[in-house]
């Protein structure tokens, strides 16, 4: 099967978007989250949904390159590395992010704000990387294709 292209360019546009949002974030710190509630739901939002359409991205990769969907969200980097699309140090950085993201939809813990927080530079960094490591192996696959 072949990559849909359209598919995975739509969801890089939103994350290009939604680390536009977090960059103006980046020096937010715990405590301005604790006192703004509105700001606070919003770069929670903003990090989930950067996981998210990672996780959709890669396993819409895993599926039409590996040949198999993820087991599970963290799997989903793993994967998308075996297709081709990001670099296992890469793959690795980016996977324990789902952790914080199943802590902030879940709530099964108490949400340490300091880390929301320190997340957003890390998030930035790291998936930044991604939308570019994503869209160079999407853009070689194209000349590569007859």
């Amino acid at each position: 099967m072949t990559v849909n292209r359209a598919v995975v360019t739509a969801r890089l546009a939103t994350m290009h978007d939604l680390l536009g949002y977090l960059r103006s974030r980046v020096d937010v710190s715990d405590h301005e989250l604790r006192a703004d509630l509105e700001r606070r739901l919003a770069v929670e939002r903003a990090l989930c949904q950067l996981v998210d359409q990672a996780v959709d991205i890669n396993a819409h990769l895993a599926v039409r390159v590996v040949g198999r969907s993820p087991q599970t969200q963290r799997e989903s980097f793993e994967l998308a590395m075996r297709a081709g699309f990001l670099p296992a140090s890469l793959a690795t950085a980016l996977a324990p992010s789902v952790g914080l993201r199943n802590l902030l939809v879940h709530e099964y813990a108490e949400i340490d704000l300091a880390r929301v927080a320190g997340s957003i530079a890390v998030a930035v960094r790291d998936y930044s990387a991604y939308v570019a490591e994503v869209s160079r192996a999407l853009a070689q696959a194209a000349t590569d294709s007859p």
